[in-house]
């Protein structure tokens, strides 16, 4: 249980910091999708299959993010 509930706070650490570094802007560096964002979407889409997804979507930016990632086609 320790690992876990460390790797959440690991992933939680991460996403923060990402939506910090994004700032106000709709992509994670910039107004348009980069590697960054294509690197990520994956990742976190394994993450929203886990029972946590609320927990880190709940995170300032996540959830805009993640909304306008997920809604991509390509």
């Amino acid at each position: 249980m320790k690992r876990h509930r460390d790797g959440l706070a690991k992933i939680h650490k991460v996403l923060s910091e990402l939506m910090r570094i994004k700032g106000s802007s709709p992509c994670l560096v910039g107004d348009e999708v980069s590697l960054a964002d294509l690197y990520l979407a994956p990742i976190f889409k394994y993450i929203a299959t886990a029972p946590h997804l609320e927990e880190y979507t709940s995170l300032p930016g996540v959830d805009e993010w993640w909304s306008r990632a997920s809604a991509r086609t390509t």
